[in-house]
């Protein structure tokens, strides 16, 4: 029952609103890093602005 329980807790805590959130997140960071890599060598800033788009 408890490995049941594991389970559920670990299928529930992989689309929780958080925890998507989070992946999202280290995605565009490590997605911006590379780019910022590859075009710029070491030398780069990530900025972060608030979308003027945004709704």
């Amino acid at each position: 029952m408890a490995i049941s329980g594991a389970v559920t807790t670990v299928e529930y805590l992989r689309n929780d609103p958080t925890m998507v959130r989070q992946r999202y997140a280290a995605q565009a960071v490590d997605g911006a890093v590379i780019a910022g890599v590859n075009e710029h060598g070491d030398d780069f800033v990530i900025a972060i602005e608030e979308d003027p788009e945004a709704t």
